[in-house]
């Protein structure tokens, strides 16, 4: 019986000592697989250079959407829709001043073929998506982002931007007004035939 418990100890030993030694072998290797990696040339690009996300976020209830898009200078402005109204509101933070720099309002409704009291009540969708307008300069520009909104039950949509002053946001002084409509369309092209 001792020399049995003699012989598992012995084994037991052995291997914990061969997987500790495989274990120090692979740390070797992942070292110096990892400083050959890094003495890469330097003027190479590194496959996994760092990469800028830009998340826009949006959300939305039985009444009322917002979303967030890209102004400009690396800032954000957030858009409300009341689905009860058609008023779509932007507000855009100052960077200088840490207060609200923009406020921009306009009503969806008429853009959207939206009748007042109509039987189907409208289902809005709300989204932005990034844009770099090439404008032959001037002061103010176009927003770096277009504001999509559309009616689900018509297939209605339109795209609005807003102008934004670049001076003005420096200065920290306020800015805002209408929102510019840059497109619109029908998203859903319903044949009715008469049956």
């Amino acid at each position: 019986m001792t020399r049995s418990l003699l012989h598992r100890s012995k084994w037991t030993f052995a291997s914990g000592l061969a997987l500790g030694l495989l274990v120090g072998v692979g740390m070797l290797v992942g070292a110096l697989s990892a400083r050959s990696f890094n003495s890469l040339d330097a003027g190479a690009p590194h496959p996994f250079a760092e990469m800028k996300l830009h998340a826009m976020a949006t959300n939305s209830g039985d009444t009322f959407s917002m979303c967030t898009g890209a102004i400009a200078d690396g800032m954000e402005g957030v858009f409300f829709l009341d689905y009860l109204t058609g008023d779509l509101q932007c507000m855009v933070p100052n960077a200088r001043t840490g207060r609200v720099g923009g406020a921009y309002k306009y009503n969806v409704m008429a853009d959207l073929n939206v009748e007042a009291g109509a039987e189907k009540k409208p289902q809005f969708l709300m989204v932005t998506g990034l844009a770099t307008f090439r404008t032959s300069g001037g002061d103010p520009r176009p927003a770096d982002c277009i504001l999509y909104v559309a009616d689900a039950t018509t297939g209605n949509w339109v795209a609005y931007s807003l102008p934004w002053s670049r001076q003005l946001a420096a200065t920290g002084a306020p800015q805002g007004g209408t929102l510019l409509k840059i497109g619109a369309g029908k998203a859903r092209e319903l044949a009715l035939r008469n049956e």
